[in-house]
């Protein structure tokens, strides 16, 4: 699945420290066949310069009134299929919530039918200011949509909530929103992933290769149909992005009882899981080496058997 290629992102950058990923972000967008028209404001060329954008983009960056015969905000917001705001700081938030459009990137979001997405980033205290929460709260009612922050360090030295989240999460955001259908709007997918281990002895397990992939294409391919989705994870070796909640497990034990704890909560259960069939006898010493040993396996329980049907889609 890709939902950039051949799509057209106008993508706004206000003055915030984190304007120094947007370079990353275009290039990403670029390679993925997509088309990103950047718009800075005034403040935002004091982070990252309109020529290194054009160098990303392989476009050029545009002024309000470069063609005064040519409204250039209006040719650009019929052009583009989504706007995309990051970052998107405390003020400029604050003043598309006033309905002012007094430069370019403004005027656009004035001007759009398209999707908005804003991706804030700010201090923590600034992220929790009651105005702000208003304004976003409003301008959501009004069909705009926010990437949530994540939390980490921040520019001022600080950690908390307010930090942009990272080019990998902005992108899922992107392609959530460019996804045709959301036949999963409003539902709850649970998916368990990766591979169990047992332990043999204090030192070795029995594990299998399982790597998580699944269970993370899964993961994104639920979240662009618009479900919500959690994850409980065994051993795994694929990076998780942050925005899907992760509980993560070890053996059988625990990946069960993680999704019997869980299962209330979802609408949709899958298990992507290489659960081990088998759990050995643990030695409660090292068992030494040089000579041969017999193995005792009991079965692993069944989760599936152990889980109650009730109305819900198991897979």
């Amino acid at each position: 699945m890709n939902f950039l290629c051949g799509r057209t992102i106008l993508l706004g950058v206000t003055g915030g420290i984190a304007a120094c990923k947007v370079p990353f972000l275009v290039r990403e967008i670029v390679e993925r066949k997509g088309r990103v028209i950047p718009v800075l404001t005034e403040n935002a060329k004091k982070f990252v310069t309109p020529e290194v954008l054009e160098v990303f983009s392989g476009e050029r960056t545009r002024e309000l009134f470069e063609h005064p015969s040519s409204p250039v905000h209006i040719s650009l917001a019929k052009e583009c299929d989504l706007v995309l705001v990051a970052p998107a700081t405390f003020n400029f938030i604050g003043k598309i919530h006033a309905g002012i459009a007094d430069d370019l990137l403004s005027c656009i979001i004035a001007a759009t039918r398209s999707p908005v997405l804003f991706a804030p980033a700010m201090n923590k205290n600034m992220w929790r200011n009651p105005i702000l929460q208003r304004n976003i709260k409003e301008l959501e009612a009004l069909g705009y949509k926010l990437i949530p922050p994540g939390e980490g360090p921040l520019a001022c030295g600080e950690k908390g909530e307010g930090r942009m989240r990272e080019v990998p999460e902005l992108l899922l955001f992107v392609e959530r929103e460019l996804c045709p259908e959301k036949r999963l709007s409003g539902k709850k997918v649970l998916i368990t992933g990766g591979g169990t281990e047992e332990e043999m002895d204090p030192v070795r397990v029995i594990t299998n290769r399982s790597s998580g992939k699944m269970a993370l294409s899964l993961a994104k391919a639920f979240f662009f149909a618009g479900a919500e989705v959690r994850l409980i994870m065994g051993r795994h070796e694929v990076e998780l992005p942050s925005i899907f909640p992760v509980k993560n497990v070890r053996t059988v034990e625990e990946m069960k009882e993680a999704v019997l704890s869980e299962f209330e909560w979802c609408d949709i259960l899958v298990m992507a899981a290489a659960v081990s069939d088998f759990i050995p006898e643990r030695k409660k010493e090292k068992i030494k080496k040089g000579k041969e040993i017999i193995l005792k396996l009991k079965p692993a329980p069944d989760i599936l058997s152990l889980i109650p049907k009730k109305k819900k889609f198991i897979a």
